[in-house]
């Protein structure tokens, strides 16, 4: 399948090590491994590029607490070429729409090139490379992390655990990131959890992240990443990433 896309809820944490594992701990058992993960490490990488207009618009929409906003990106599993997506992430409060569409590395070169044509290779995002061309964005900042994540095929039910978030400063060519180094973004070892579902939230998972007293946050890891890749913005972006 070439497209997707989905509408749900998602819930945000942000926890230390100790209590992300306690949460783990209870739900492993009962949802189903992701089928990007490792079997072994039970993980894998994400990595996406964010774009935004040269005024970053998208960004202080965030930091405004902008209710309906959108973001555009271009994500990768485990640095693999072979699977690349364009996406719409569309958000109104805690309601997601995302817009998914595959696309090839040919097409991924000719818009770091600021070249939004389609073609053969767009995969039927021509709507996305439109709004990309005409609202005047550009490749802004590589966001980068660990997820290990777990699934229910009914209610359409996902938890995320996302570790080590990474940025790579000015580089935004997400085909060759390995070839330039990353910087953390979290120094005192937080991290952050994703609950996503299209219908009710399961009891067993509420209990999981009640049972450290988690408090719901409004985080954005391409925010966070922005303030380890453009200094010349003057807001408080950790602060105001929540």
């Amino acid at each position: 399948m070439n497209s997707l896309n989905v509408r749900r809820q998602e819930f945000k944490y942000f926890v230390n090590s100790a209590d992300l594992h306690i949460i783990r701990n209870s739900i492993i058992n009962l949802m189903k491994l992701d089928d990007y993960a490792d079997p072994v490490k039970r993980k894998y990488t994400v990595t996406s590029l964010y774009f935004d207009t040269r005024d970053n618009c998208a960004l202080n929409e965030k930091l405004d607490g902008v209710l309906e906003r959108e973001k555009f990106r271009i994500r990768m599993y485990n640095n693999n070429n072979s699977l690349i997506k364009l996406e719409s992430k569309k958000r109104n409060g805690t309601v997601i729409s995302k817009e998914s569409f595959k696309i090839n590395k040919q097409l991924v070169q000719k818009i770091l090139k600021g070249d939004f044509k389609g073609g053969a290779g767009a995969g039927g995002a021509e709507s996305i490379l439109f709004q990309l061309k005409h609202g005047g964005f550009i490749p802004k900042v590589i966001v980068e992390y660990d997820r290990e994540a777990y699934y229910l095929p009914w209610g359409d039910i996902r938890v995320t655990f996302d570790t080590d978030l990474r940025t790579y400063g000015h580089n935004t060519n997400i085909l060759n990131v390995k070839d330039y180094p990353n910087t953390s973004v979290f120094l005192d070892n937080f991290q952050i959890i994703e609950v996503k579902f299209s219908a009710a939230l399961p009891a067993y998972i509420r209990s999981a992240l009640e049972s450290v007293a988690t408090k719901r946050e409004s985080i954005s890891k391409f925010v966070l990443c922005q303030k380890y890749s453009d200094f010349s913005l003057n807001r408080d972006y950790l602060t105001e990433a929540f």
